[in-house]
């Protein structure tokens, strides 16, 4: 097998992405929210009402957290959400807090302005907090970021594989038809084989093409080297204009022959006329290849009505 360092930094980086998002899933969050401070109340001349909000953004419960206050102001528990806060002097200590919940304390500050950044510190058993001054910037719940990862990497994907899907779905209902084809659906005229869609879209056009009014003949190819020529002749015996457009090809010729020479377009014959054009291919000299002297040769018919019709043969060389 031979190796590509490509699919394996490709395989590194997609480990490490993975490894990082289920990281930032599973990682401890304590987070202290400070939202208000009432400077004024009927409680207390001396001090001020401050409202501190513990959150437990984890998948487990956070145990044994304290918060570590400025040791120059005096504090004192006003009430809480929950029996398992309680004030010692400068800590607001907390037994715990499940997880995607929270604790709140309504304290009383005394002998200073109380500010965010008198919060020093938050810890608990797992982890370290981080303060915030506004409810936007609390980290989301564990299921959240989950259902915050679905819709990042999983639902694109889901959508990608669904797409995948459709278009196998889609592949096989086309493969499906064309093996469901059967011999009877295919017309032959003369060497021409036409395009089982125009057989069963029908109309004057192809009863034109069956009866011979509208004809494409292939004249004596003639060979200078490996380069062949094939004269083609196309014949209107109706009313109306026809336009067609010629394509021939064969093994060898993309490589030696731009494209647009082996494309002759703008055919226009009129009701009653004659066009002559020929193209120019590569048949290798006396190649034993079958392959190698099969001309693909595809026409594309057109009337002034909007009428189309598309034909093609093989035709096997023997120069």
């Amino acid at each position: 097998m031979e190796f590509n360092p490509l699919s394996v930094v490709g395989s590194m980086v997609g480990a490490l992405t993975v490894a990082g998002l289920l990281a930032w899933v599973r990682k401890p969050r304590l987070v202290v929210l400070v939202p208000k401070t009432f400077s004024y109340s009927e409680i207390t001349d001396r001090g001020q009402l401050v409202e501190i909000t513990v959150f437990n953004r984890s998948f487990k419960t956070e145990e044994a957290i304290d918060v570590t206050l400025n040791p120059t102001m005096a504090y004192h528990m006003l009430g809480a959400n929950s029996q398992d806060v309680s004030v010692e002097k400068n800590r607001i200590k907390i037994v715990r807090i499940a997880p995607s919940d929270e604790a709140t304390a309504l304290i009383i500050v005394e002998n200073g302005n109380f500010k965010p950044d008198d919060i020093i510190q938050t810890v608990s058993k797992e982890t370290k907090g981080k303060t915030v001054s506004r409810l936007e910037e609390v980290s989301p719940t564990g299921p959240q970021r989950v259902g915050l990862l679905f819709w990042i990497v999983a639902f694109p994907a889901i959508l990608y594989l669904g797409y995948l899907g459709v278009d196998k779905l889609l592949s096989s209902t086309n493969h499906a038809a064309l093996i469901a084809r059967t011999p009877d659906e295919q017309v032959k005229v003369g060497n021409w084989i036409v395009d089982p869609i125009y057989v069963r879209v029908g109309g004057r056009f192809l009863d034109d093409f069956k009866s011979g009014k509208i004809a494409v003949a292939m004249g004596n190819p003639s060979a200078k080297g490996d380069v062949v020529t094939i004269p083609f002749k196309f014949i209107n015996t109706g009313t109306q204009t026809v336009s067609a457009a010629l394509t021939a090809n064969t093994n060898q010729s993309a490589k030696r022959i731009p494209a647009h020479e082996l494309r002759i377009d703008s055919i226009h014959v009129a009701g009653g006329g004659v066009e002559q054009r020929s193209v120019k291919v590569i048949i290798p000299a006396q190649s034993p290849s079958v392959s190698d002297r099969t001309v693909f040769i595809n026409v594309h018919l057109k009337s002034t009505n909007g009428d189309s019709l598309q034909i093609e043969q093989e035709y096997l060389s023997d120069l």
